[in-house]
């Protein structure tokens, strides 16, 4: 049974670490934490994760929303936004770049267990 991969883009070090052991508790492969949008497109690109759950307040020059735009155009791949901010012009532009789900944190890694699988089974993964 191959384990999916989740890499995680997160510029706040404690959070990204519950996340990280949360996706290990769940039984996934992780990769990162990264912290900026360019180390997320980076990653992305040369390690090709089945998921990525990705902050959209990031460090660096790009936010996440678009290295998550960047990142879709080098490979199609499924990407969970975990946010602190929920107000609707940001929301509208995560949602022109596509996702498979949008949290505001603080999230239990629990809560997003289905969310991930649900579309990890959408994108062809069948390592399950």
């Amino acid at each position: 049974m191959n384990k999916p991969t989740i890499m995680i883009v997160e510029d706040e070090a404690l959070i990204a670490f519950g996340v990280r052991k949360g996706m290990l508790k769940l039984g996934y492969e992780v990769s990162g934490p990264v912290a900026s949008g360019e180390e997320a497109v980076s990653m992305a690109k040369n390690e090709a994760p089945d998921l990525i759950l990705m902050d959209i307040m990031l460090n660096g020059e790009i936010n996440g929303i678009e290295a998550a735009r960047e990142i879709r155009a080098l490979n199609n791949i499924p990407i969970i936004f975990l946010t602190g901010y929920c107000n609707q012009e940001i929301r509208k532009k995560a949602e022109e770049v596509g996702y498979e789900g949008y949290f505001i944190k603080p999230v239990n890694s629990g809560e997003l267990k289905e969310p991930i699988e649900a579309a990890l089974k959408k994108y062809g993964f069948t390592g399950f």
